[in-house]
């Protein structure tokens, strides 16, 4: 009854690549168009997309992007309940984070966006690799 859609990522120059936006609405959410590219600049934001489903009987659920370096260590995080007020009338939540790269070396990272549920031992993840140069 929790799942959750593959992340999809923009960053700030995404502009500059011809890219075709095929999913209705998207536009609404991120604040350029989707990217293949995984390597960004220090001066790079990266907005990541991702959609929550949960079921009409579900309980409430609180949200996490974490972004660790190689050593683990944790340079991003946001954390948020889920306001059921946000769900579409089919039961998603739409939910983005931006994630400023100014603060992060050159190395390699892991972004993990969490969706728990609060009275069950119910969660969806998904994580995305990614670079900064």
């Amino acid at each position: 009854s929790l799942a959750m859609s593959d992340i999809i990522l923009t960053f700030s120059r995404a502009a500059a690549w011809p890219t075709r936006l095929d999913v209705p609405g998207l536009q609404d959410w991120l604040p350029g168009p989707p990217a293949a590219v995984r390597s960004f600049a220090a001066q790079d934001t990266v907005a990541a997309f991702a959609e929550i489903y949960v079921g009409p009987d579900s309980t409430a659920v609180d949200l996490e992007a974490v972004v660790r370096g190689a050593n683990g260590r944790e340079l991003y995080a946001a954390r948020e309940p889920l306001d059921r007020a946000r769900l579409t009338a089919d039961g998603r939540y739409r939910y983005v984070a931006t994630i400023p790269l100014k603060e992060f070396t050159p190395g390699r990272y892991v972004l993990k966006v969490t969706a728990a549920a609060k009275s069950r031992s119910e969660s969806a993840t998904r994580s995305l690799g990614f670079s900064v140069q």
